[in-house]
């Protein structure tokens, strides 16, 4: 890792950085005040410690909050306080464990702004989320992991491109489970959704595609339901990678 063997703690510790899921901060301390003690933690000279604290305040925008207790802020301001914490001795990558998990849409703008940041400096920012739209916002790469193992990766474009179109078929009713097998068998692979829906992706949109599609349903007895047919998003990529 970043060319030093992983074995090699000793070398590789200060290169790295790590933000946890639960955000771990002394709420009876202000935000400078824990910046500082990390700084000293890390072993940083003491007549640098000084100029390294006035520009992570100015880089996370925690100017108005330094004298604060931490537990006064919110939770997108923790979380950033959190980011600055590990990224305060400067290491060359980042790893964060869901960075926005539980924040309200300001909270997570806050945190994302801070992700951005740090990307804009040349660091390497690893992150964990659930959140497709953290994905799609933040990351140049894309790995899916599924038990424990990395099933599929790539840009969000490749998924994108790779798994062809999102097509969901709907009817006045709920679309019997029979439906949805004798459609299996016929080599569409649409899952029943929890609606009563058939959701999954076609390799081609053309209308000879659909056509044969809306044969197909009519041959099951569903020839009065709609096809909506759209691009595949990542979190379609995703459902079709992990089912």
């Amino acid at each position: 890792m970043l060319g030093v063997p992983v074995d090699n703690t000793k070398e590789l510790r200060p290169l790295i950085g790590v933000a946890l899921q639960e955000v771990a901060l002394d709420l009876w301390m202000s935000p400078v005040e824990q910046i500082r003690m990390s700084l000293a933690i890390a072993g940083w000279p003491k007549a640098r410690r000084k100029a390294r604290e006035d520009e992570l305040v100015e880089q996370f925008g925690l100017s108005t909050y330094v004298n604060r207790k931490v537990g006064a802020l919110s939770g997108g301001m923790r979380r950033r306080v959190d980011v600055a914490l590990a990224v305060a001795h400067n290491p060359q990558m980042l790893f964060l464990d869901e960075p926005s998990s539980g924040l309200d849409i300001e909270g997570k703008q806050e945190v994302w702004n801070a992700i951005r940041l740090l990307r804009s400096e040349g660091r390497t920012v690893v992150l964990t989320t659930h959140d497709m739209d953290e994905a799609v916002s933040l990351a140049d790469e894309v790995g899916i992991v599924k038990s424990g193992r990395l099933v599929a990766s790539g840009s969000t474009q490749e998924f994108t491109r790779s798994h062809g179109y999102a097509v969901e078929v709907s009817a006045d009713s709920v679309i019997p489970e029979e439906a949805a097998g004798r459609l299996a068998e016929a080599g569409y692979a649409l899952r029943r959704t929890d609606s009563g829906t058939l959701s999954g992706t076609l390799d081609s949109a053309s209308a000879a595609d659909l056509g044969a599609l809306s044969a197909e349903l009519d041959r099951v007895g569903l020839g009065a339901a709609s096809i909506e047919v759209r691009s595949t998003s990542l979190r379609d990529a995703f459902l079709e990678v992990t089912q």
